[in-house]
């Protein structure tokens, strides 16, 4: 009996010794550029979740994957994984070619302890394509023809058809050929909607704009894409992500998402760049790095370049309260921003006034429902609470503490050629130190934001607690542009405006040294109704380049209580 005994063990300790060690090909995995590897790819992400704590290897190649005659409603991507548990995706020289750009790539769902190393993911067809503007009609300049470059998809496909009625979520955008920089005429022009798509000839179109034709002229390179709600890679819920060197060439959205509960994610050598010696003339559709609802993010050495919208964005969003039950429960509207959980730190503000309830323990979030208010369906959650919570009422907004991006890190990045911004912060405890950020069209770093009608904004996000030390900040604002015009938001650091009449200002406790900033669009640093701002010891060459009237300082502060600015060196 203990012979068998031993023997059984054995067979068993070998079983899960060779199941730890996955070969990708072993499932049927090919990388010759042909092959549908979609099928492979359910296998093996099969077996890593009945071995937890397996290795999956894919040798060097390139591997296509479909979405195959699987369609998803809310969430669009290739492939789903869910509940795979301390699993290790290898990939070194792997190439991962997305074949469908109306949908994501990956979206891991519950994957505690994931990590990818060395892969590599693209997308063909693209999720954009480009051309040469070769004549514009005479009569009406939002009308133009346009032909498009090779390698690039057709504009007709069903990608630039999505979501409604067509063009409703087209843009386009127009570059200098010879310089490869963005052109726009006006404040926030620098995109054209576009209504209509018409072939026309051999891979010759002829575009409609909604909006206006500045830019257009023959000549002139045309960048049209449709944003759809679908990202590149998503960690959704994930514990511990680990992410390294790891590079993303394109994606129909954003490149890469931490979502909802996803704590501790670390992401080193992380890239989201144009693929090298290609005429393309961006990497993603939107932000390059997005996290939503996490914990302690940590970022090391990540290039990012060529994306259509913001660098790394750290936002911290709410949700509004639709109903008071009692002092303990209300019903709160979900929105797509972060989730709230059982037994979290929640906090509310009053948007009128900017007032805060101060940390709640709530002890339980149930009961998501579709409710009917004002003629539209809304879903809703209630939340409960441990103590009560009288200065919580209707229309105020409630946010996750616990999930606040709170003592995140991003150090020794590159961030250069967005469209955006190069680093947006919401949250609180958080450092950017020694990075290197180049030609970003809507300004450098944003801490806070707050938008135009507060009372009716979908979201309210300030910072509280940040460190900024030791950047380079180059071009910033629109000096990336054929010409120097009036787009908005154009200085190297902003601490974003909060409306003057609030009771508490919503960004406080900032602390920005020993930064190099040089051509800076407007005012080298502008804060706004903040509170407790240091900012000392940096070096400021040449500010305000666009010349606006009322900004004539390298330091612009408005309505901010206790601020040091002292040890500068302005050129």
């Amino acid at each position: 009996m203990q012979k068998i005994s031993f023997a059984i063990f054995t067979f068993l300790a070998l079983f899960c010794a060779s199941a730890a060690e996955l070969n990708f090909a072993d499932f049927g995995g090919k990388g010759d550029n042909k092959t549908d590897n979609r099928t492979a790819f359910l296998k093996a992400f099969e077996a890593m979740k009945a071995a937890p704590g397996s290795t999956l290897n894919i040798a060097p190649g390139t591997y296509r994957v479909s979405t195959g005659t699987e369609k998803f409603v809310h969430e669009r991507y290739h492939i789903i994984v869910r509940n795979l548990k301390k699993g290790t995706i290898n990939g070194k020289q792997a190439k991962i070619v997305f074949t469908d750009p109306e949908h994501g790539g990956f979206l891991f769902y519950l994957c505690p302890d994931l990590k990818l190393n060395g892969l590599t993911f693209d997308w063909d067809p693209l999720a954009f394509t480009q051309g040469e503007i070769v004549s514009v009609d005479p009569k009406n300049p939002k009308v133009f023809t346009y032909k498009l470059e090779e390698g690039f998809p057709e504009a007709n496909n069903k990608n630039f058809k999505n979501y409604g009625p067509e063009g409703k979520f087209m843009i386009g955008f127009v570059y200098d050929p010879a310089t490869r920089k963005l052109f726009t005429a006006r404040m926030r022009d620098n995109h054209k909607s576009v209504s209509k798509v018409e072939k026309i000839g051999e891979r010759l179109y002829r575009i409609t704009l909604k909006n206006s034709p500045e830019g257009i002229a023959s000549g002139r390179l045309f960048v049209l894409l449709s944003r759809n709600p679908s990202n590149g890679i998503v960690f959704h819920a994930c514990e511990r992500p680990r992410i390294n060197d790891v590079t993303m060439y394109s994606s129909s959205h954003i490149g890469m998402v931490f979502r909802w509960g996803t704590v501790d994610p670390e992401l080193n050598n992380v890239q989201i760049r144009i693929l090298p010696n290609s005429r393309r003339m961006l990497s993603v559709n939107a932000d390059s790095l997005f996290f939503d609802g996490c914990r302690k993010p940590i970022l090391k050495k990540c290039y990012l370049e060529g994306g259509m919208d913001d660098g790394i964005v750290l936002p911290v969003h709410g949700r509004r309260v639709v109903e008071k039950i009692d002092d303990k429960t209300f019903v709160v509207r979900c929105t797509w921003g972060v989730a709230f959980f059982n037994n979290h730190i929640l906090e509310g503000i009053d948007l009128k006034t900017g007032k805060r309830t101060g940390a709640m323990f709530a002890t339980s979030v149930k009961d998501r429902r579709l409710i009917n208010k004002d003629g539209k369906r809304y879903e809703v959650e209630t939340v409960t609470f441990h103590r009560p919570a009288p200065n919580l009422k209707v229309d105020d907004f409630l946010f996750n503490r616990s999930l606040s991006n709170q003592d995140f890190l991003v150090e020794d990045c590159e961030i250069k050629n967005l469209r955006g911004k190069a680093v947006k912060i919401h949250g609180q405890g958080g450092t950017v130190r020694n990075c290197r950020i180049d030609g970003t069209t809507f300004g450098g770093i944003e801490i806070g934001y707050q938008g135009g009608r507060a009372a009716h904004n979908w979201a309210w996000m300030w910072a509280d607690n940040i460190v900024i030390q030791n950047n380079i900040i180059r071009n910033a604002a629109n000096l990336g542009l054929i010409e120097l015009t009036s787009i908005g938001w154009a200085t190297a650091i902003r601490i974003n405006q909060g409306p003057d009449n609030l009771t508490e200002r919503p960004n406080r406790n900032i602390r920005i040294t020993g930064n190099t900033i040089e051509n800076s669009g407007q005012a080298a640093f502008r804060a706004w109704a903040a509170e407790n701002i240091t900012f000392t010891g940096n070096t400021i060459r040449n500010f305000n380049l666009m010349k606006f009237p009322t900004d004539t300082k390298a330091i612009d502060l408005i309505n901010v209580k206790n601020a040091v600015t002292t040890g500068n060196n302005i050129q």
